[in-house]
């Protein structure tokens, strides 16, 4: 008896729960688990916004994975419409709510001037303004305990009044003898809010509101339609497909349209079945379950909408049958050149997730030759349920050069192979994760000013040691787009806002010099400056030893003055105070912290969070420890500073196309920052040697977009001074030996391993973490070299070869002309060497197709290296010989070399393996 009336329930369900929630006025099923905005999945865009800051928990449980905790001093409010004012001559609220064990006075819903549900002790009070002797009603009495999820219903429809707990009607009144309505009002709908502190204390979820009373099926139909369990989907079995993948329907936006398409690509790949693509009007309904991918009607109705999360955040989450895989996307092309590209993308970014997670997917360079799809004759989606974000605003690989989008075609065979080529690297961005929801991709502010400014305000400019306001002539002769500024000037600060306020008064005030140190001389300038503890000469007399180098001609006089970046810091507040005087307190300043100016301010001086600095390092290779303890101290001054810091560096710039390996350290020192508070990122530039440099790239993809920035979830450093050492030991030991649990949560007080006690388990952790205090890079890197298989071992060997030789060298070739320095580093034995081991490689590769594949792609950038060096070595042959005898025999060999080189790379451009229009950007204006 009891399993039929289980059926029978369920069949209620199935029946009921269809046509329960078409008529709905708001429904907060809260399931965005992220963001300050909850979203009405009813449809009548009655949107709430946070009122403080409300906490996202799990849910209650059954299909509901999201839920919101207050703690008295936070709800959410929803303005008056037209929808909620139809709340008139009936009325049902519904919600999951489980109250605080202290908490005796809680409101859940309250519309003031209409209607009001809230609890009193264990007792549920109803509130319909309009309706006689319903004010501060007693509907249930103790049948509300706090502590538990309970599943609450009032309903009224005009002359009774019920009241339910878990599906289960306890009491029904009646009110009237006729119908009489609830009144309307103007104000807006609150959740969890009182009239005054405390409001709702404990967790709320699902809450829904009707203009009619619900039947007694209808209501536990709700309390069961959410407690049903989430059922697996199969997506195919043995070879079979069992779903199809569902896109919204009319025009989709292009990033729902390259996620299903990825989605569908990646799985063919897998299995060799090829999922229907179906708009959610036209869907099939011979499967189990589907695949919904972005804003389709299902996924509303499954309290999943994008528009409600944070820019690019993405949800992936069973829901009874279906599989949604939905995010935050906007209007727009999510690929082709990504500079300035402002698409949102988050449902591509949750297909990405499904892949790598789920699927095993990696992709280690552009194109199909990296991609590693393992093969699956069966995939199951079950109990998913992640909605998740990018962890940095920002994140961009500078693809916006000469050498990529919009130039000519000089170093590829054809504009057809170079369209390919960018069209492979633009999709690889995006399946690691690029993206942005802020613009970081501001250049030089004053670049103009000068053609504009010079002659009625020579005053913006610097000063220099002659006495001249006029760009440096020993720095690029003088170019006038490089004049520095004089930072210290009020007329200086006034243009810029006003140039600002002309252009719209919107984004950031863009402060950032021209590119070239800080110069200017005049008095107001100097007295600006810190004493700089690094300057050797006396600090009263560096204006004499600049000036003196000046006149001497010396291209760096401007050393002598010391650290500009005080000078700067000081110039940011008066640009921050000019705009405050004109009515912008609140706008935001973006500039650089580089060349003189780089290392953190002196004397204490205090910015704040409206001002971002982007860190420009210095070229770093070789990557040696003086240069990365340089970057690691100036991060430091700046983030002391309050200021909102992003890494803006030119790392890989370096290079040419020959085999350095900086992976560890770039990933090291990138973890440093990113835990000192990098809140995003923008390197500058994608130069594309995929395959000499494989390995640079992948780290720098992955510690960008798949590392977690929070230094407390990194465990180990248990008294949080961002450093794992012999205090972490003591307080450690402290928590040990003393009873913890009143203390601060933070490292879970010691439980290092998340086993609810501290013991020796703990500490081993912390031994751990403390010889390795970079273990995520190491992650990394294992998993790029797992994927070699049988060749694994022989790959790391290559590549570590390659970093012993780029630590080893002290040679630092200019970026343009690198490839001109570079036989210094990479002479003949070295290259023999590598020949070894990537030969070694390839020998362990065989009769394994991927690893054959994999090596095979990093073989052809080892030749490429190889043939580049020879030509290199012919034109410096053919350079250093005379007219006369020789000539003519080393210009044939230099003709033989280049021409020998030029066809191996248009025989091997369309396997990406690097970009050839960086190696002809650089190579022509020596070789031409």
């Amino acid at each position: 008896m009891q399993r039929f009336l289980q059926i029978f329930i369920l069949l209620l369900v199935i029946v009921c729960a269809k046509n329960l929630f078409a008529d709905r006025i708001v429904e907060y099923l809260l399931e965005e688990g992220s963001a300050t905005t909850v979203g009405d999945t009813a449809g009548n865009a009655n949107n709430a916004l946070f009122m403080g800051q409300p906490k996202w928990q799990t849910g209650h449980g059954g299909n509901s994975q999201y839920s919101l905790d207050f703690d008295g001093n936070t709800y959410f409010e929803a303005p008056d419409s037209v929808s909620l004012d139809s709340i008139t001559s009936g009325f049902t609220m519904i919600a999951w709510i489980k109250a605080d064990q202290s908490s005796l006075r809680d409101t859940i819903v309250w519309k003031l001037g209409a209607f009001r549900i809230w609890k009193s002790n264990a007792n549920l009070m109803v509130t319909l303004d309009g309706v006689p002797n319903i004010t501060d009603y007693v509907i249930m009495t103790g049948l509300i305990p706090n502590g538990v999820w309970l599943h609450i219903a009032v309903t009224y429809d005009g002359q009774y009044l019920a009241g339910y707990v878990d599906g289960v009607r306890k009491r029904r009144v009646r009110l009237n003898s006729s119908s009489i309505p609830i009144s309307t009002s103007n104000y807006p709908l609150r959740v969890g809010w009182s009239g005054s502190v405390p409001h709702y204390c404990g967790s709320l979820d699902n809450v829904r509101l009707f203009n009619h009373a619900l039947s007694d099926t209808e209501i536990l139909a709700d309390m069961i339609d959410d407690t049903v369990p989430t059922q697996p989907l199969t997506i195919v079995q043995s070879g079979t497909a069992s779903t199809a993948i569902v896109i919204p329907s009319g025009i989709p936006k292009q990033t729902e349209t390259v996620a299903a398409n990825e989605l569908q690509y990646h799985i063919e790949q897998a299995t060799g079945i090829l999922l229907g693509i179906y708009q959610e009007n036209t869907k099939p309904s011979n499967f189990d379950g589907l695949i919904y991918i972005g804003a389709c009607n299902a996924t509303a109705a499954a309290g999943i909408n994008g528009s409600y999360l944070e820019d690019n955040a993405y949800v992936i989450r069973n829901v009874g049958n279906n599989l949604f895989l939905a995010g935050h996307d906007s209007v727009g092309n999510p690929l082709g050149m990504l500079h300035v590209n402002d698409t949102r993308i988050g449902t591509m970014l949750a297909v990405y997730r499904f892949l790598e997670q789920y699927m095993g997917v990696k992709w280690l360079w552009p194109g199909s030759k990296g991609e590693i799809i393992p093969p699956t004759s069966n995939i199951v989606a079950d109990s998913i349920a992640i909605i998740d974000k990018p962890i940095l605003k920002h994140t961009r690989l500078g693809d916006y050069n000469p050498w990529n989008w919009g130039f000519s075609a000089g170093g590829w065979s054809s504009n057809e192979v170079r369209a390919n080529y960018m069209d492979a690297q633009s999709l690889w961005l995006r399946r690691q994760g690029f993206c942005r929801s802020i613009n970081l991709e501001y250049g030089e502010a004053f670049g103009t000013w000068w053609d504009t400014y010079h002659s009625t305000h020579p005053e913006y400019f610097n000063l220099l040691p002659d006495g001249t306001r006029r760009s440096d002539p020993y720095y690029h002769n003088g170019r006038t787009d490089l004049v520095s500024m004089n930072l210290s000037n009020p007329n200086f600060h006034h243009q810029i806002v006003d140039n600002w306020i002309a252009a719209g008064a919107s984004g950031f005030i863009a402060c950032a010099q021209n590119d070239t140190a800080t110069k200017c001389t005049c008095p107001d300038c100097m007295v600006w400056d810190a004493q700089d503890p690094d300057l050797t000469i006396p600090w009263a007399e560096r204006l004499t030893y600049a000036t003196n180098a000046f006149n001497a001609g010396e291209s760096d006089w401007y050393m002598h003055l010391g650290s500009m970046s005080t000078r700067l810091a000081k110039y940011l507040l008066a640009v921050q105070q000019e705009a405050a005087g004109r009515g912008y307190p609140d706008v935001t300043l973006h500039a650089w912290a580089y060349t003189n100016y780089a290392k953190g301010p002196l004397g204490g001086i205090q910015l704040n969070d409206r001002v971002v600095i982007g860190i420009v390092p210095g070229l770093m290779f070789p990557w040696t420890d003086s240069k990365r303890k340089e970057f690691r101290d100036a991060w430091n001054g700046w983030a002391d500073t309050g200021a909102k810091l992003y890494l803006r560096p030119n790392y890989f710039l370096d290079g040419h196309n020959y085999p350095i390996n900086f992976a560890r350290k770039l990933g090291a020192d990138f973890l440093y920052a990113l835990r000192r508070g990098m809140f995003a990122t923008h390197f500058d530039s994608l130069t594309g040697q995929w395959s000499t440099q494989a390995l640079n790239l992948y780290m720098l993809a992955r510690v960008q977009t798949h590392i977690d920035a929070q230094w407390e979830n990194w465990g180990a450093d248990v008294n949080g001074d961002n450093s794992i050492d012999l205090s972490d030991l003591a307080v450690l030991s402290n928590w040990w030996l003393n009873d913890a649990s009143g203390c601060e949560i933070k490292n879970k007080c010691g439980d290092l391993n998340g086993d609810s006690k501290i013991d020796m388990v703990d500490f081993a952790r912390l031994a751990q973490k403390w010889h390795n205090d970079n273990s995520e890079i190491e992650t990394i890197l294992d998993e790029f070299y797992e994927s070699f298989g049988s060749a694994e071992l022989a790959v790391r060997a290559y590549f570590d070869y390659w970093q012993t030789v780029s630590d080893n060298t002290t040679v630092s070739p200019a970026y343009g002309s690198w490839f001109i320095g570079a036989n210094a580093i990479f002479t003949p034995q070295v290259m023999a060497s590598g020949r070894a081991l990537i030969t070694n490689a390839q020998t362990a590769a065989v009769g394994n197709p991927m690893a054959e594949r994999l090596v095979d792609f990093l073989e052809k950038g080892f030749t490429n290296a190889e043939k580049t060096l020879i030509a290199q070595k012919a034109w410096e042959t053919l350079q250093n010989t005379p007219y006369g005898a020789g000539y003519e025999a080393a210009q044939t060999a230099w003709q033989t070399a280049y021409t020998d080189l030029l066809s191996y790379r248009a025989s091997v451009e369309a396997d990406f393996i690097c970009n050839m229009g960086w190696l002809n950007y650089c190579e022509e204006s020596v070789w031409n």
